[in-house]
């Protein structure tokens, strides 16, 4: 709020104005210290306003919300960083201040990731909780990990499962192509006439748009594809050649692998697929923080084109 009026007219409606008897007004002197003393309680009035504001992450102003991350301990990054996504992320880490459930866990996560756009599995016997997901943003990435290590329970072990997903179509074309001899042996005829033999230009009896394929060729395609995959190369440094399943299940290959030295990557930009010959069968270029026990899955779905692609 703003009073500061400088008109004599006004002068004396003013925070401290008002509280001055009229017969001051026209006074040179008092006319100046009620300037005065307006832009100090003026001033005061705002730092009121501000604290008040500030004791709330939803209204609090750039002051207050460094003062948040203070208490949370966060490191936040104002030039990269907008101060509503710093605001989003200070009311995340408060509202999960909360008994661990799997409803809760879930609600917290619809409200990072999206509702579908992650997969929880949990691993009773041995205590394990995997969180599944394809995300490429760091602040939501790293959010999520904040998350699940706050409200998990001190006995639960968390694995960050990242998907990179792959598509690979396959489809089958018939041509059909005539050919036939000019000359035949034991007839008359002139060098360079005509060619020895004439050949009819392809003329297309199937295209990939009819599908054709059958599921049983659909899954021996990823059978191959599993068994010639052999490593995994990771920043084109890290080398995994143990894989923790390479399965067949809901139509996808799933290739699953763990990142054991996770301390020491911290960032996947790169991930190869290499056969045992170490040629390169698939190359991702990926964003995956790494920060903690990480299993990577991919999903390489194997299909037919369609004519809708």
């Amino acid at each position: 709020m703003n009073n500061r009026i400088y008109n004599r007219t006004g002068l004396y409606r003013t925070r401290i104005g008002r509280y001055f008897p009229k017969y001051y007004e026209g006074i040179l002197e008092t006319d100046e210290l009620i300037k005065v003393e307006n832009d100090i309680w003026n001033n005061i009035y705002n730092l009121i306003v501000k604290a008040k504001r500030n004791q709330f992450i939803a209204y609090a102003d750039e002051d207050g919300i460094y003062a948040y991350e203070q208490l949370f301990q966060i490191v936040s990054d104002p030039t990269t960083e907008t101060l509503e996504k710093r605001r989003f992320r200070l009311l995340n880490r408060v509202q999960t201040l909360s008994y661990y459930t799997m409803n809760f866990l879930r609600e917290k996560l619809d409200n990072l990731l999206g509702a579908d756009n992650y997969e929880i599995q949990m691993d009773y016997p041995n205590r394990t909780l995997y969180v599944k997901s394809n995300t490429s943003n760091y602040f939501v990435y790293s959010e999520t990990i904040a998350l699940i290590h706050k409200i998990r329970p001190a006995n639960m072990v968390f694995v960050n499962v990242p998907l990179i997903p792959s598509t690979v179509e396959v489809g089958e074309e018939i041509y059909q192509q005539k050919w036939w001899w000019n000359y035949i042996l034991g007839g008359k005829w002139k060098v360079g006439e005509k060619p020895i033999i004439s050949v009819q230009e392809l003329a297309k009896l199937k295209s990939e748009e009819v599908q054709s394929l059958t599921p049983l060729m659909l899954n021996k395609l990823k059978e191959f594809t599993a068994e010639t995959i052999q490593a995994v190369l990771i920043n084109d440094t890290y080398k995994v050649t143990t894989f923790v399943q390479k399965i067949i299940t809901g139509g996808y290959l799933r290739i699953q692998y763990n990142i054991e030295n996770w301390e020491q990557i911290k960032l996947i930009t790169n991930i190869k697929f290499l056969d045992a010959e170490g040629f390169i069968l698939l190359n991702n270029a990926v964003y995956i923080p790494v920060a903690s026990d990480t299993m990577i899955e991919h999903r390489i779905n194997i299909r037919e084109v369609t004519s809708n692609g």
